[in-house]
């Protein structure tokens, strides 16, 4: 069976859970999935199960018990096609602008909700911020704008990094 397959190949091979899904770029509950029958995977995960195992893909899918040990699992330093080394693919920049994102958000969110009590707490203060302005734009909304395009980039920045 498939799953008794997968899960007695990943154990002769020293491998977790974790270990194997970080290698084929899915989830542990993933691997689970395919080591309980739960679930089956695709095609191509099969076809990378195969190359990294040393195994052909009809071994996997038959009834047959696998075939002796005379292939070994890929060797550590050499990366089947379709696998990922540990650590590779991931984002450097992705924390540094999430982390950029949140602060611009939570500014725009800031100024916005300032504005909005100062308008409602102390209209007097908020009249002088709209007669100071040189523009013709009070006071107000160019401090409005302002927030709308902080909370406006700072939500940007957290979508763009989970585009691939």
């Amino acid at each position: 069976m498939l799953s008794e397959k997968l899960y007695e190949l990943r154990r002769k091979a020293g491998l977790s859970q974790e270990e194997l899904a970080e290698r084929l770029d899915v989830s542990r509950q993933a691997v689970s999935k395919w080591e309980s029958g739960t679930a089956r995977p695709d095609v191509d995960r099969l076809q990378a199960l195969s190359r990294f195992y040393g195994v052909p893909m009809e071994a996997l899918l038959s009834d047959d018990p696998l075939p002796a040990p005379g292939e070994s699992p890929a060797p550590s330093g050499e990366k089947p096609a379709g696998m990922k080394a540990a650590g590779e693919g991931k984002r450097r920049s992705g924390p540094a602008l999430l982390s950029l994102g949140v602060i611009l958000a939570f500014a725009g969110a800031l100024l916005l909700l300032l504005r909005g009590l100062l308008a409602l707490l102390a209209p007097a203060a908020a009249e002088r911020i709209a007669e100071s302005s040189v523009i013709h734009i009070d006071g107000g909304g160019i401090l409005a704008i302002a927030a709308v395009l902080l909370l406006a980039a700072g939500v940007l920045l957290l979508i763009l990094p989970k585009k691939r």
